[in-house]
């Protein structure tokens, strides 16, 4: 279940007067969400109060991106968690609410999605600002691997994805193996010897947005390497499919996106800073 499952339920049905239906709807978000958060977090100790806006923010991420839920539906899962979060707040069990800052999904019609900085990583990793982990992160997104894998990617992951000569030196020249035999892209000192996808992203990633001109958020490269793939000319669909590890069903959706609410920009490789002495 999720943390104070039996009170919060009692509360719905005492306090909130909900229905069974609205009761179990909740309960089954309620369980998703912390099963979600169980498996990203490195902690043998796992508390409710630790949940961090950045946490509810990548679950709701991973059902519209991965799940490809509808942004009503997802909604609807934020609803529920918030009410959760209100319950727990306000009966003193956490000491702070989380989702102040986060709104409920609505459709941009004028999304800035910044494309084909793919064919652009060799240059990126040769900007003095530019992060190892920010060059690793890109490799792994144009490789095709989804939101919730790259955290956990090893060297062998991606040598084993591509035959891109730079690439596979840049990784090998950019990872070392742990006591285990494993070289993580993104190692940590923790139990499972890999980055969470959040720490990866708030301490890693964010950093190097200002240097590049667009977000670095898994789920953002996730999308601008999608929207890439599909704004070509021609689209060989088996292959697209099989490179982006998407459903027929995922394709459709981003076509459909694409076609209405999508505006590309193609990535510009920012000028070098130059640095003056004073006189």
């Amino acid at each position: 279940m999720f943390p104070y499952a039996n009170s919060y339920v009692s509360y719905c049905e005492r306090e909130r007067h909900k229905s069974p239906i609205t009761i179990n709807k909740e309960t089954s978000a309620l369980k998703a969400f912390w099963s979600f958060y169980l498996a990203r977090i490195p902690s043998d100790n796992p508390r409710i109060d630790d949940v961090t806006s950045n946490d509810i923010r990548y679950f709701l991420d991973t059902l519209e991106q991965e799940k490809n839920y509808r942004k009503t539906t997802v909604n609807k899962y934020l609803s529920f968690i918030r009410s959760y979060f209100i319950y727990l707040y306000e009966h003193h069990l956490i000491s702070y609410y989380p989702l102040l800052s986060i709104k409920g999904r609505s459709i941009n019609l004028n999304q800035r999605v910044v494309i084909n900085w793919e064919k652009h990583i060799e240059q990126i990793a040769s900007l003095p600002l530019i992060q190892p982990f920010t060059v690793l992160t890109l490799i792994a997104i144009s490789l095709g691997y989804h939101t919730n894998e790259v955290a956990s990617l090893t060297r062998d992951d991606i040598l084993s994805s591509t035959n891109d000569t730079f690439i596979k030196e840049y990784v090998v020249n950019h990872t070392i193996k742990d006591k285990n035999d494993i070289a993580y892209l993104f190692p940590a000192a923790t139990k499972d010897g890999h980055l969470t996808a959040n720490t990866l992203e708030q301490h890693y990633l964010k950093g190097n947005e200002k240097h590049l001109q667009m977000s670095l958020s898994l789920y953002q490269l996730r999308i601008s390497h999608i929207y890439g793939k599909l704004s070509q000319k021609v689209i060989n669909k088996p292959k697209v499919l099989g490179e982006l590890k998407l459903t027929e069903k995922t394709l459709v959706y981003y076509q459909y996106m694409l076609t209405n609410y999508v505006r590309l920009e193609k990535f510009v490789m920012p000028k070098p800073i130059r640095y003056s002495l004073p006189d």
